[in-house]
């Protein structure tokens, strides 16, 4: 996992600062999950230009760019988790199951 955290860490170290969003939009995604992507491309963008700019090595820019991806990443989780639950929950009722 920490493989994939660091590998995706270096797409935002490189990515340009008007990167698109419109990956984002995708079809079938819930809007609080495309709101967190929209947040960490932002978010990460920012940072990995701030620490670039007072010569932090590119080592330690990507080490804590996948620290906070790791966080967005549970976030998006937690966040898929709960519309699931409750979106069933939903279907529960409408069918009248207990």
């Amino acid at each position: 996992m920490r493989r994939l955290l660091i590998e995706a860490a270096w797409h935002y170290y490189h990515a340009r600062p008007n990167a698109s969003l419109a990956p984002l939009q995708r079809e079938g995604l819930p809007r609080e999950v495309i709101d967190i992507a929209d947040n960490a491309l932002r978010r990460l963008r920012k940072r990995s230009l701030k620490l670039q700019r007072i010569k932090k090595s590119a080592t330690k820019i990507v080490t804590a760019l996948a620290r906070e991806l790791a966080g967005f990443l549970w976030s998006a989780a937690i966040t898929t988790q709960r519309l699931h639950r409750e979106q069933t929950s939903h279907q529960r009722l409408k069918t009248g199951e207990a």
